[in-house]
């Protein structure tokens, strides 16, 4: 997916946004479309430039699943997407 700007925006409200868009998805157990929906509403009308290119029901699992085995060398990595813990509806 992607999360992207329609027009330029300044650097600092980017980095910011890019930060509490990360934490948000990476802590909260929260899907994207929500994350996105909380920081519009909360920085706009500058944060509406954003749009969201992706599954809006994407989110991250929290830190008490397992991490997916690296592959050994000379293993397939189609394996380790096959076994990523994330989720969507």
């Amino acid at each position: 997916g992607f999360i992207g700007t329609e027009v330029a925006v300044p650097d600092v409200f980017a980095l910011r946004f890019g930060m509490a868009v990360l934490i948000g998805l990476l802590y909260s157990e929260q899907c994207i479309l929500s994350i996105m929906d909380r920081l519009r509403r909360a920085h706009a009308p500058l944060s509406l430039a954003y749009g969201l290119y992706c599954d809006p029901h994407f989110q991250v699992l929290g830190p008490t699943q397992s991490a997916p085995a690296w592959p050994s060398p000379g293993e397939d990595f189609s394996k380790l997407r096959a076994t990523a813990q994330y989720r969507t509806r």
